[in-house]
């Protein structure tokens, strides 16, 4: 007989009357009712009972503690989960080779990015960089994406990309927006050599991350791409740099996964940067994941046929486990990009490459604000005129975009 307070229990669900629950095993059940004869008119929108697991064990004990499967109960026992998604480039205007409402679309992904953290009970969102394509970009369109992500209700954790900043520089962070929503605590920028700890009664997790900077895949690899595991069940690890199960342009810098495998102990790492993504790559144990950036800009024939996706990844007693989530709020490549025009993307993407070298060989000089605070100094340039020099270059990238 299933009473009243099982009832209570298992009231929530959607409208075919299915609800999921976890009973303290290690993977959920799902659970749905057949209304009996008499039973409280809530429950009436309840089908039919299909169990997967101990059936007669769970609703007895269900029936007896009601109590241990709440809500709240049930997210306890269930393995942690982390939502990864990348290069979300969010900018108010059309990109010269979209032919849809770019700023639309965006919101309409991000708000189907939350609606799948809230259904998966995820524990964190984490961002791979890219998270804006100017460093400050317009606010009406900030504050609309930024809300739809924290209506997930869940903490934001991000490393910031080559668009997130100045001059390859991640010490303009302070002048950005992204460095902006941190000071507000609104998104937590994870600090290079520095470790963040997510745990709970179930697992507990280190999370760390690297910025893009201008010496990013021009370096030792193992500075940017490699940790150590302390005190922790698993290690997770994001980096903004084109880490590659494989080179697919030769004219840029990149590294290559077999590199990296043999000195790093994270057991996940998380590439970003490269927006095709690639397949998932195991080496040795260690999980390399990019799922790709959510957004298409290029005529590439890797980024027209693809569907933008996320990452669920789920940590616990028994080990780690992940799931692609296509976006179903994206529309095939071919009706949202053109393919009449130049491809902007790619010719925009080499400039930068080329600039991130010459700011290596030192033919600029360390970054476009060191250049302009040698300039201000020698010249006696208030720091207002050289912060203006820096908004008129910004304003010129858009505008030629």
């Amino acid at each position: 007989m299933i009473n009243e307070a099982f009832a209570d229990v298992l009231v929530e669900g959607d409208a075919c009357g299915q609800t999921a629950i976890q009973a303290g095993l290690t993977s959920p059940l799902a659970v749905i009712i057949v209304p009996l004869p008499g039973s409280p008119p809530y429950i009436h929108r309840l089908n039919k009972i299909v169990v997967h697991g101990f059936l007669l064990a769970i609703l007895q004990d269900s029936v007896l503690n009601p109590a241990k499967y709440s809500k709240n109960e049930a997210r306890k026992s269930i393995m942690m989960k982390l939502l990864y998604l990348t290069d979300t480039h969010i900018r108010g205007s059309n990109p010269r080779n979209r032919t849809d409402d770019f700023p639309a679309t965006l919101r309409a992904k991000l708000q189907e990015v939350a609606q799948i953290a809230a259904a998966e009970k995820a524990d964190a969102i984490l961002h791979g960089g890219d998270l804006f394509d100017l460093p400050t970009p317009e606010l009406p369109l900030v504050a609309d994406c930024i809300r739809i992500l924290m209506s997930a209700e869940i903490p934001i954790y991000a490393v910031a990309g080559n668009h997130d900043m100045y001059a390859f520089s991640p010490d303009t962070l302070d002048r950005t927006m992204l460095g902006f929503l941190h000071n507000l605590g609104i998104i937590r920028l994870l600090q290079p050599g520095k470790r963040l700890y997510l745990s709970d009664d179930r697992v507990r997790i280190q999370l760390t991350g690297q910025h893009f900077h201008h010496a990013v895949d021009r370096r030792d690899p193992v500075l940017d791409y490699c940790v150590d595991k302390l005190d922790c069940d698993f290690a997770v690890h994001m980096a903004h740099g084109m880490l590659l199960n494989k080179p697919f342009f030769r004219d840029t810098p990149h590294t290559l996964i077999k590199q990296v495998a043999p000195f790093t102990e994270a057991d996940v790492t998380l590439g970003s940067h490269a927006h095709f993504g690639y397949p998932e790559v195991r080496v040795g144990g260690k999980l390399f994941i990019n799922p790709g950036s959510i957004v298409r800009l290029s005529h590439q024939p890797a980024d027209i046929n693809r569907i933008p996706r996320i990452v669920v990844l789920e940590f616990g007693p028994t080990g780690l486990a992940f799931r692609y989530i296509p976006l179903q709020s994206a529309r095939p490549g071919r009706e949202v990009i053109d393919l009449s025009g130049p491809d902007v993307s790619r010719a925009r993407e080499k400039c930068i490459v080329g600039l991130a070298g010459t700011y290596e060989d030192g033919a600029i000089g360390r970054d476009l604000k060191g250049a302009l605070d040698d300039v201000s100094e020698k010249r006696t340039v208030s720091r207002a005129v050289r912060d203006e020099a820096l908004r008129l270059i910004d304003k010129y990238r858009r505008d030629t975009e």
